[in-house]
């Protein structure tokens, strides 16, 4: 048998996402490939990467929605093969956190069985039996990478505590950044530096005019959702960031005190909180206190808690993507259906975007239900997925009959039959456990095996735990939902790495009144495949336009009952006969 590939996994980190414009990511890639080419019996993995993420707080390293901390879990769970390398342009890519906190990391890394490659600035690979040189190595190269962040981090802080303290003073700009309806004028560049002792702060007039139009909207009784419809409709120019407008800038301009001359100095990441008392007339004020308060008063009276969304996130969070725009689908909350999908461009009324919804709860229990189905080695260029596949199935067969012989055995103590079958199926319990272990640790990729635990955790009903499992083995689910007059109809194509896909077709409909609830088929799926739904393309790509649109001719057009008369005599004749 021909062995598995040694797997060197490349991880790209970088902290701020203007240095994905830079030299960063080709620095980093050269040296990479500069390795593997010494390397050919290597096999690369490059799907960890952490962009725009810092090294010095440590979130990447312990929020699994980081590349990072998703491959740590993956070690820990003997899912990464002994020997596999993992690729960095230096240790301080790994982290920046202080050394009590790093050594241990790479260290547990490394006694792991992976072998952390540093390339530069000297090429070494940290191993378990390095010398003591490597070592000390090692040590210096974490130690140096904390001191250094911590040396930028406290000199930032320094210099920002110092420009507050100036904007409070002498009313000073502590930096070029200011609000969309004004401009900085007069700071000048002194050397490396910049000199803002003469600039102030000026007011965009055709900004301005769009801001004050907005707040006379509010006070008229327009909400976000009608701004923003309305700003489209006129193609009033974007004053933001963004090209476009978008629902939360609506809502910053609506709540800025800014737009009163108040600057409120903020401190930290993330999520901010205020650093010290708001300075009054720092910005040249636009709004007057009068419009202010009718503002807000306005849009405290029209609150609808009833229509919000919950604020709980669902299994597939970050993975279902609208296959018209390609834009991220967020959920919207429906007064009578619930949570329900939306495209999040139809959702900030961009012009083209469809608004078209389907329940969250629906499409969520559908795609599972057919993805509990797919074994690993259907999915994932594995040879060993299969024996993992059949190992996980077995032991939870074992595990199963081995409660039903605990829960007999302590209903009869004094039986001797189920002491003994309680004794065996531990003992096959333990076996399976340690084969399943082994086999995990040869498979050749750890999607494989976190695929299989994805699939444990569906049946289990374990959602917190299942939408980690499903953010490292699903690439991502494009879906396209089309109108139907008694409900929804929703394709799903689900993409996996490696190129894997599968797609579904779901049928939502909505309840009559006149429709008995017990007797009320909420909805049915069936897999896009030759044998099971010949009236839809399934080799259609969603994220071809071209293909969207004609997927989406063909859903307008599809028979729905005869789709469901001919999956129901299906189930009848796999029915088996009674006696």
């Amino acid at each position: 048998m021909k062995p598995a590939p040694t797997i060197a996994f490349s991880y790209l980190r970088y902290s701020s996402p203007a240095q994905s414009d830079g030299d960063s990511v080709r620095r980093q890639d050269t040296l990479r490939d500069g390795w593997l080419r010494r390397h050919p019996h290597v096999h690369l993995d490059s799907s960890l990467k952490d962009k725009g993420v810092s090294g010095f707080t440590g979130k990447h390293r312990t929020d699994k929605m980081h590349a990072l901390a998703r491959f740590i879990d993956e070690v820990e769970r003997s899912r990464v093969p002994c020997g596999s390398y993992l690729i960095v342009e230096n240790l301080d890519r790994l982290t920046r956190e202080d050394p009590e906190t790093s050594i241990p990391l790479v260290l547990s890394l490394i006694r792991a069985g992976v072998r952390v490659v540093q390339l530069a600035p000297t090429e070494m690979v940290y191993e378990p039996g390095m010398d003591f040189g490597r070592l000390m190595m090692m040590l210096w190269e974490l130690s140096r990478g904390h001191a250094e962040s911590k040396r930028k981090s406290g000199m930032l802080a320094e210099v920002w505590t110092e420009k507050k303290r100036a904007a409070g003073g002498r009313r000073l700009p502590h930096g070029k950044a200011a609000p969309a309806w004004l401009e900085l004028v007069g700071a000048k560049r002194d050397g490396t530096r910049w000199d803002f002792t003469r600039a102030e702060y000026r007011v965009r007039p055709d900004a301005a005019r769009v801001v004050k139009r907005i707040y006379r909207m509010a006070v008229d009784g327009l909400g976000v959702q009608s701004i923003l419809k309305r700003l489209h409709a006129e193609k009033v120019p974007a004053i933001g960031r963004k090209p476009a407008w978008v629902r939360a800038y609506v809502t910053i301009l609506l709540t800025n005190p800014a737009v009163l001359g108040v600057y409120q100095p903020m401190k930290g990441r993330g999520k901010r909180e205020p650093d010290g008392e708001a300075i009054r007339d720092y910005f040249p004020r636009i709004i007057d206190d009068a419009l202010w308060a009718k503002v807000q008063a306005a849009r405290s009276r029209r609150g609808h808690p009833g229509c919000r969304a919950p604020r709980s996130r669902h299994v597939l969070a970050g993975l279902v993507v609208d296959a018209r725009d390609g834009s991220v689908m967020y959920v919207h909350g429906h007064p009578k259906v619930g949570p329900m999908f939306l495209s999040s461009n139809a959702y900030e009324k961009k012009p083209g975007a469809v608004w078209a919804t389907f329940p969250v709860v629906t499409l969520t229990d559908a795609i599972l239900s057919r993805l509990v189905e797919l074994r690993a080695d259907e999915l994932f260029a594995d040879p060993g997925a299969a024996r993992v596949s059949d190992l996980t199935g077995l032991l939870g067969e074992v595990e199963r009959r081995l409660a039903k012989a605990r829960e007999r055995f302590d209903a009869d103590p004094e039986s001797q039959t189920w002491g003994d079958m309680v004794d065996n199926y531990d003992r096959e319990r333990r076996r399976l456990v340690a084969e399943l272990t082994a086999a995990r640790q040869e498979a050749a990729s750890p999607l494989s095996a976190s695929w299989t635990e994805a699939v444990g955790l569906i049946r289990q009903q374990q959602p917190e735990r299942l939408r980690a499992a499903l953010n490292r083995t699903v690439e991502e689910i494009r879906v396209l939902v089309v109108k139907r007059n008694t409900g929804r109809l929703a394709v799903a194509q689900v993409r996996f790495p490696g190129g894997a896909v599968r797609a579904y077709l779901v049928y939502w409909r909505y309840r009559h009144r006149s429709v008995p609830a017990e007797s009320h088929v909420p909805c049915t799926v069936w897999s896009l495949t030759a044998a099971e739904m010949t009236p839809v393309a399934a080799a259609l790509d969603l994220r071809d336009p071209v293909d969207v649109a004609a997927l989406e001719k063909q859903l307008a057009d599809l028979d729905v009952a005869a789709l469901e008369d001919e999956a129901t005599k299906s189930v009848r004749r796999r029915k088996p006969k009674a006696g």
